[in-house]
């Protein structure tokens, strides 16, 4: 059975596990903006524990906009602010420098709609991962009811467990604090493990 997904900002471990696993995926092209979601969120992980970076977006149709209508907000710089937050938290990381210059480039200069920033930040993210899943937008809203897709939408989100138990690994901070795996980023699996990303991803076991 094909998987429906919601679109991601910088999307967390699992949300990539399952790109790694499927050949094709579908993407909600059509729903309306759901707030304090993966949607326009992600997380990383600090000197301080987790960090939850989250980019400011304009609905101009309140909760009824849907999200290829939704833009970012311009004020304070957020993405620079929010890069600056990821290379304090990884600059010492052991790939950080390996994929800092296209990343740092697409997170500093996003595109004015929020859905096709992520789907740029998705597609480079499978392709520094090296996995090639083919991402097919929904014609149309696909309602719960009677969905054909195993439907994933709003199983992976911040408030809710993650779908699998992380195995640890290193993280830049294990020295101080003991392993943070929920809902983190996979930006932390790929700025830690490098080539080895992928490896850890299909090792995972999803629990769906």
């Amino acid at each position: 059975m094909e998987i429906l997904l919601s679109s991601a900002y910088l999307p967390p471990i699992e949300y990539m596990r399952i790109l790694a696993s499927e050949e094709k995926v579908i993407l909600e092209a059509n729903e309306n903006f759901i707030k304090q979601t993966w949607r326009n969120r992600c997380r990383i992980v600090t000197s301080n524990g987790s960090l939850d970076l989250s980019a400011p977006v304009l609905k101009s149709k309140g909760s009824k906009t849907p999200i290829q209508e939704v833009l970012f907000s311009d004020q304070e710089s957020w993405s620079i602010k929010h890069w600056r937050a990821i290379e304090s938290a990884y600059n010492a990381s052991p790939y950080f420098l390996y994929y800092k210059d296209e990343l740092e480039n697409l997170i500093c200069n996003p595109q004015q709609n929020l859905f096709s920033h992520n789907l740029s930040l998705i597609e480079l993210l499978c392709d520094l991962i090296g996995i090639t899943p083919k991402i097919i937008l929904s014609e149309s809203y696909i309602k719960t009811e009677n969905c054909r897709y195993r439907d994933l939408r709003d199983v992976i989100h911040p408030k809710k467990d993650d779908l699998f138990n992380k195995e640890s690994y290193v993280q830049v901070f294990a020295e101080k604090m003991s392993f943070v795996g929920k809902g983190i980023s996979v930006l932390d699996l790929l700025f830690n493990l490098g080539p080895d990303t992928l490896d850890y991803l299909e090792k995972i076991d999803l629990q769906f």
